[in-house]
């Protein structure tokens, strides 16, 4: 699931209601796929990055039985969702970074929030040095799997004018990392609101719809928050033995 967006007080986004459109998302997806091994949730949890959004998020998820990963996106706040996810682990550095391996896949979650939003203009992704070098550990360390990476912003450009201005701004070295490697086969993002499926830099990427609101066609257009009401969607990964399906 990506870019939820949940907000506080029944506040909408372009009229609709974000926590009922992720019940329907994850009624649909449980009840299609109740063998599922892992949820993941991509980023932009909170789209005020707030504590009452944070506690819907808790609240819809709790009785879940199947294990769930957490990400930062750039409408996030690392602070304030550790106070109401206080058993989620943060990495040694205090980033919401973590790994998880099924059979013979290492999946990889990268926390690329530069700053919470109510703090910054700025929405771009980074990653610094401490989550480079964590990132250069875990591919070190899983050279025997399969690594997909998971990450809030897409390191490269995507052809929407405007999300390409905010997505991670130091994508180079973040290559120059993943090229030492040979066993990372393929990256997820969101950030977009848009599904988008391509070939770049020698890797396989995949990008999902929100769950709630989504990016219009305008892919020349420079503002951030154009906005479209469509279905939502989340994404299905096959972990098979002789490669990825998306």
């Amino acid at each position: 699931f990506s870019d939820i967006h949940l907000t506080s007080g029944g506040k909408e986004i372009i009229g609709l209601d974000p926590l009922g459109r992720l019940k329907l998302a994850l009624h649909d997806a449980l009840y299609n796929h109740p063998d599922a091994q892992h949820i993941v949730f991509t980023g932009d949890l909170a789209h005020d990055g707030d504590f009452n959004a944070y506690q819907s998020l808790r609240k819809v998820t709790q009785e879940i039985k199947i294990p769930i990963t957490f990400m930062m996106g750039n409408h996030d706040n690392r602070t304030i969702f550790s106070q109401v996810f206080p058993s989620v682990v943060f990495d040694i550095n205090n980033f919401l970074q973590s790994s998880s391996s099924i059979d013979s896949y290492e999946l990889l979650f990268l926390d690329t929030l530069q700053a919470p939003a109510i703090l910054s203009e700025k929405h771009e992704g980074f990653l610094c040095e401490k989550r480079l070098g964590w990132l250069d550990k875990k591919l070190e360390n899983s050279k025997q799997k399969k690594v997909i990476i998971f990450m809030h912003h897409p390191p490269f450009p995507v052809g929407f004018k405007a999300m390409d201005k905010i997505g991670l701004n130091n994508s180079k070295i973040f290559f120059s990392i993943l090229k030492k490697y040979h066993h990372v086969i393929h990256i997820i993002s969101g950030h977009i609101h848009r599904t988008i499926f391509g070939h770049i830099n020698g890797f396989g990427f995949s990008i999902f719809k929100s769950t709630c609101h989504q990016m219009p066609m305008q892919l020349d257009s420079e503002n951030v928050k154009l906005s479209i009401i469509e279905s939502g969607a989340y994404g299905l990964l096959l972990l098979q033995p002789d490669g990825l399906v998306v």
